[in-house]
């Protein structure tokens, strides 16, 4: 097995990215917007379909 060592000096140069954070939000986001949907739903104001519909399509 190999192994590459990297050493930085200057670690404000290192973009900040949090991939779990990016799922995360995105999770996030996804959820919110089916509890809209589904408050919508039974509102009346959008047409809801079967579960039985839902998974005959998967």
């Amino acid at each position: 097995m190999e192994q590459v060592i990297l050493n930085i000096k200057n670690k404000s140069k290192i973009p900040k990215v949090n991939p779990a954070g990016i799922k995360k939000t995105k999770v996030l986001k996804g959820l919110e917007q089916s509890v809209k949907e589904v408050n919508l739903i039974k509102a009346g104001k959008l047409k809801g379909i079967p579960a039985k519909d839902l998974l005959n399509e998967l």
